[in-house]
């Protein structure tokens, strides 16, 4: 049984299903900082940690209700959830190996321009999601489609772009002497510093 990198507690086997309803089993932290690993395995299996509600309900412990029944879990499972033991900013920022090899994990950036923070495998073998971490992402997700601003920028763009196209092609298409190519004018109109 693989312990934790984080706090060193040992991770359980936890059977979830996945976005495209088949089941996979990850390994979680119950009786510690709720960290989980997702392997390879279960990345191939269709799981996606941002929008899974069975990580979620892990690393919250919002299985903790017990009116609610979670298929994923066993009950005595279920009551374990969420942190038992809150990590440092410091114990966060540590470089950890990987359960599987033994290899120092890459951190990156999930999503860019996230505060999100996720270890990886150099090998390959699978990726660290802290606690909290998948909160994180789905907030992420809702804030960059929410914001009704930056959805109305898009459209005004697009509009913008299928405007210019429009009257472009009108024209006699391009004209022969230019140089400028359909697709180097496109690109011109979509990474135009003016946008």
């Amino acid at each position: 049984m693989a312990k934790c990198p984080r706090c060193d507690n040992p991770l359980r086997e936890v059977v979830v299903t996945t976005a495209t309803d088949a089941r996979t089993a990850i390994e979680a932290c119950l009786d510690g900082c709720a960290g989980i690993w997702v392997g390879r395995e279960d990345l191939l299996a269709g799981l996606q940690p941002s929008t899974s509600d069975d990580l979620l309900h892990i690393q919250q412990g919002t299985a903790e209700d017990r009116n609610t029944r979670w298929d994923f879990l066993e009950v005595e499972e279920a009551r374990r959830c969420g942190p038992k033991i809150v990590l440092t900013p410091e114990q966060l920022e540590k470089y950890m190996q990987c359960i599987r090899c033994g290899k120092e994990m890459m951190r990156y950036r999930w999503n860019v321009t996230s505060a999100v923070i996720l270890d990886e495998c150099p090998a390959g073998h699978g990726i660290w999601i802290d606690a909290g971490e998948i909160m994180q992402m789905r907030q992420f997700m809702q804030a960059d489609t929410a914001d009704p601003t930056k959805q109305a920028e898009i459209r005004e763009r697009l509009i913008n772009v299928k405007q210019e196209y429009e009257q472009r092609s009108r024209r006699d298409a391009f004209d022969e002497a230019s140089d400028t190519s359909p697709l180097g004018w496109l690109f011109g109109i979509l990474f135009d510093k003016r946008w």
